[in-house]
């Protein structure tokens, strides 16, 4: 104990404010073991080098040293590993607050544009333009209409499994996935919408195809899965009413805005219970965007 700062004066006060501060260091534990260390060692080094300055003495040195080496190892234990991590996800609840989700889900309030679709609208009738070649990009920082050309294509990762995120020209978050399934995370295909300026960024995967979508329009209402990406109402499914669920991933974001970009429908839909829902009504109406991530299939069927 009387190497222990807050015990070695026997001050009851002190040795009090000591305890609670280890024990809330312990409780650290739960989240990361590197940050226990941090906060473990945090009050030997400042101790310690106080006691390097004022009273000079060797032992001081000695425990100041060791200190700093753990504190140095549960730096760098916090430090991301290059390993694909769930990176967050962008939604809102209807009553505008955060909402924080588990089940590898994470939620914040931050900016998210829907993209611009690719589609011709001529006589009110949808029909998609195909735009876009087949492209194999690997790890780094791409360019839309440089790298690759724009239009909408299928991601997918032939092997491995490695970070996904596309932003906008000026910078809103459009794409964020761990592309390629493995043990229940990540996902297998992304439908991707690109636009000219739009960046790409691959991580930990040697290889991602991107094959142009030339599927034709879904005249009528009919059951569907839809998996990750973007998909727009009167073109990849018909307008209707609809119940979206039997989620094939554990949790997804499951977004629907309205032709003017608003949210109308934001909601999780998960096979647990302890969060999101298992299944949303939703009415589609032409020109609404579907946007889902961190999905490998979402059943719509028409009601």
């Amino acid at each position: 104990m009387n190497f222990i700062p807050g015990f070695r004066s026997k001050t009851k006060w002190k040795m009090i404010i000591a305890s609670i501060y280890y024990l809330l260091s312990l409780s650290a534990l739960v989240s990361s073991f590197g940050t226990f260390l941090i906060f473990l060692a945090l009050p030997f080094v400042v101790f310690g080098l106080m006691e390097m300055i004022k009273y000079k003495e060797k032992k001081a040195i000695v425990t100041f040293v060791v200190a700093l080496v753990v504190l140095i190892i549960g730096a760098s234990i916090t430090k991301p590993s290059k390993a694909p991590t769930e990176t967050a996800k962008t939604t809102t609840t209807t009553a505008n607050e955060a909402t924080t989700k588990t089940n590898n889900i994470v939620t914040n309030t931050e900016k998210t544009t829907k993209p611009d679709t690719t589609i011709d609208n001529k006589d009110n009738n949808l029909k998609r333009t195909v735009i876009g070649t087949a492209t194999d990009l690997g790890a780094g920082t791409f360019i839309a209409g440089r790298d690759i050309k724009v239009g909408t294509y299928d991601a997918t990762a032939p092997a491995g499994q490695g970070n996904f995120i596309i932003n906008s020209s000026d910078g809103a978050l459009i794409t964020n996935e761990i592309l390629g399934n493995s043990n229940g995370v990540g996902v297998n295909k992304v439908r991707v919408v690109l636009s000219d300026g739009w960046q790409i960024k691959i991580s930990n995967l040697n290889k991602v195809h991107f094959e142009p979508v030339v599927s034709n329009s879904v005249p009528n209402k009919q059951q569907i899965t839809l998996y990750s990406g973007y998909w727009l109402v009167g073109l990849d499914i018909a307008p209707g009413r609809y119940i979206a669920g039997n989620n094939v991933s554990s949790s997804s974001n499951f977004i629907v805005y309205d032709s003017s970009g608003i949210p109308k429908v934001n909601e999780i839909i998960s096979n647990s219970s302890d969060i999101g829902v298992k299944q949303v009504t939703i009415n589609l109406n032409k020109g609404d965007i579907i946007n889902i991530s961190g999905s490998n299939g979402i059943t719509l069927i028409p009601q």
